[in-house]
């Protein structure tokens, strides 16, 4: 005898219980196929992050390398203009005199 003859002996009450029971089961396998789909959503997700993280370094490197070349250019501007600026001040001296 199974659980199912043995509870249906009890009338309305086995009923009952036979219902409840059937019940617990769809809303615990209705809960596990949620946890599924939220893991698979969670991964899903997690690698569309990752693949965000990476384009966002390789963009930091390229704007990172392109100001780094800016200041050079910068600093070796500042430099040549400070040997003109000491290269004409000798001129002047010079011219002074």
């Amino acid at each position: 005898m199974n659980s199912t003859e043995l509870l249906a002996q009890y009338g309305a009450i086995g009923l009952i219980a036979i219902l409840a029971l059937a019940a617990v089961r769809v809303l615990f396998k209705r809960e596990i196929d949620a946890h599924q789909q939220e893991t698979a959503r969670a991964d899903r997700l997690e690698l569309e992050l990752r693949k965000l993280n990476e384009t966002v370094q390789q963009q930091y490197l390229t704007v990172l390398a392109q100001a780094t070349s800016a200041m050079s250019e910068a600093f070796a501007v500042m430099k040549a203009y400070e040997v003109t600026k000491e290269t004409n001040g000798i001129r002047r001296d010079k011219k002074r005199r």
